[in-house]
């Protein structure tokens, strides 16, 4: 079986790109165990517990771009500043 997935125009190789098997690329049965997987982690009571986290990590993120914007550097590694 190739790891090739040709889905809604896009292709991409599952085993060199795995962060593209999302549930907006897949379909079929691969898209109905991936919901099933995710459906629990994303209850209603779940996604209130999860928006101070949300909002405490977006503040210190606006933090962080706006001090990289005011610095003399043209480019920004949004990389570094997520890890």
């Amino acid at each position: 079986m190739s790891c090739e997935l040709f889905i809604l125009g896009l292709t991409f190789n599952e085993k060199k790109e795995p962060l593209n098997a999302h549930l907006f690329n897949l379909g079929g049965w691969r898209w109905r165990v991936l919901r099933t997987k995710l459906t629990p982690t994303f209850t209603s009571g779940k996604m209130k517990l999860m928006y101070g986290t949300m909002v405490d990590c977006t503040a210190g993120l606006i933090k962080l771009l706006d001090k990289a914007a005011n610095s003399e550097d043209k480019i920004i590694e949004i990389k570094g500043m997520c890890l």
